[in-house]
């Protein structure tokens, strides 16, 4: 048993490890008297910020009537991250004056924590990659809480190589969300859709019905609603090129695995031709969570042959969506796991696609179908009309040119 005193100073203190830990999961339980302690992770002490004060991330202990106990603060920096009025439910967790339980898991961006085997937090947050664990005591300005106690005990920690596979679906019921400027998700698993917005503006939807035979994100806006993603075939729009239905907002496959083409599959393939085929099938939504500046979405899926006889890999991608000084900011972090040996050939349709709206599209010589006033499809046509866009990479490379070649970076 490790035992933390109060003593008549307004500082907190820290009992850390010597190792710095990076992706680990650390448990113990912990009883406190009436005043406020923690537990620091990925944290550091640099002398040339303010002579050495502690910074990075806390797991908050508050046995106050306010119950923040497993929220995640920012020690010496931003300060509450994820306060328990983003979750109410979670104040429930802590049992005043009895032990507890506290799990925390840190995955690369992916922070969670439990109280009492219940999740409080959740958070994708990149500002402290690795750094040392620590005890908190907290500081005191009262000289009646002069030898207050925190207890702990059965401490055990792991390092982590690949999440684990999830059994929690965290939603977590946002106050913050009721802001009109605020992120805030919203899941419809009837009509097999998840939406996020800011404030009142739909951002995108994360769709997974069986005849788009993957999981897309349609349409994609900017914060001032402005669609970058084209509309057919999921609406009908005037003027909008009619061509390669499988090409639906932003989605992420492959064209050969396992010589199944993951990409091309749409309902215009005829049926007798799609054992050739591969389809991404959602399993679960592991978390839809919308704070103030973010929101995050973790969801899995099986990658299997069209008739579902062979599921070849397992996965799990976070989407997380920030407000960028106004701009919207995409994340995307897909991990993929073989259920079997899986061989993905070198093939030009492969991985993140997106599908641009009209304005966006480059100018083209080739002869494309339209959809046209009457909403009928048109015979294949060279049309540029409202074309403005261009590709440019980051080795200067413009236009058709960046097709096919490797570059950091792409516009």
């Amino acid at each position: 048993m490790i035992v933390g005193t109060t003593v008549a100073t307004n500082q907190n203190s820290f009992l850390v490890t010597e190792a710095s830990y990076r992706d680990f999961e650390f448990e113990a339980e912990f009883k406190m008297d009436s005043v406020n302690s923690g537990i620091q992770f990925r944290s550091e002490a640099k002398k040339e910020f303010h002579n050495g004060r502690v910074t990075g991330y806390q797991v908050d202990f508050d046995p106050t009537p306010r119950q923040w106990t497993g929220g995640i603060y920012e020690e010496g920096k931003r300060g509450w991250i994820y306060p328990l009025t983003y979750h109410p439910k979670g104040k429930k967790a802590y049992r005043p004056g009895a032990w507890n339980h506290c799990r925390i898991r840190c995955y690369k961006t992916n922070i969670q924590v439990w109280i009492n085997h219940q999740p409080t937090a959740w958070v994708i947050d990149n500002h402290a990659a690795a750094g040392f664990i620590g005890l908190q005591v907290h500081g005191i300005s009262r000289p009646e809480d002069v030898g207050k106690r925190t207890y702990w005990r059965n401490i055990h920690l792991r390092e982590i190589s690949r999440p684990e596979r999830q059994t929690d679906i965290f939603t977590a019921d946002l106050i913050a969300a009721q802001r009109s400027s605020a992120f805030r998700v919203r899941e419809i698993p009837e009509q097999k859709k998840i939406s996020v917005y800011r404030g009142e503006t739909l951002v995108t939807e994360y769709l997974y019905p069986d005849s788009l035979f993957k999981p897309v994100l349609h349409p994609f806006q900017t914060l001032s609603g402005i669609s970058v993603t084209r509309n057919y075939p999921l609406k009908i729009i005037a003027g909008e090129r009619a061509d390669h239905p499988h090409q639906v907002g932003v989605f992420f496959t492959h064209e050969s695995v396992n010589r199944y083409d993951f990409w091309n599959l749409s309902t215009a393939v005829p049926q007798n031709e799609r054992h050739r085929y591969g389809r991404i099938v959602h399993t679960r939504t592991v978390c839809a969570q919308g704070l103030t500046d973010r929101a995050t979405l973790i969801t899995t899926s099986v990658w299997k042959s069209y008739d579902h006889r062979q599921s070849l890999l397992e996965e799990m991608t976070t989407h997380a969506f920030y407000d960028n000084d106004g701009m919207l900011q995409y994340d995307r972090t897909t991990e993929l796991r073989a259920l079997q040996p899986a061989r993905f050939e070198d093939m030009k349709d492969a991985l993140l696609g997106i599908r641009v709206a009209r304005q966006l599209e480059l100018p083209t010589e080739s002869a494309d179908p339209f959809v046209e006033a009457d909403f009928s499809i048109s015979k294949p046509r060279i049309d540029n009309a409202g074309v403005t866009g261009n590709f440019l990479s980051s080795d200067g490379i413009q236009g058709e040119s960046v097709w096919g070649k490797r570059s950091p970076w792409l516009a």
